[in-house]
């Protein structure tokens, strides 16, 4: 059990700070592109969106340890 609430915060943890990373993708793409560096602001916004995406990945994982604990409990 020790190793599943490891997990727990851990995942935790990473997912705040995946989010933490998209939001800073988010605008410095707009400070790209109110600068005019057109190419770089879409590829910064791209970064934002495929982070984002990853934060599924990490529901899924918190859920999958959820399932874990809850099967051992009974």
């Amino acid at each position: 059990m020790e190793l599943m609430e490891k997990l727990r915060r851990l995942i935790s943890h990473w997912q705040e700070h995946n989010r933490e990373h998209a939001e800073s993708y988010r605008r410095w793409a707009q400070e790209a592109s109110l600068a005019g560096y057109q190419e770089i602001a879409e590829v910064l916004d791209r970064l934002y969106r495929e982070t984002i995406e990853i934060d599924a990945l990490f529901e899924e994982a918190w859920k999958e340890v959820d399932r874990y604990v809850i099967q051992q409990k009974k």
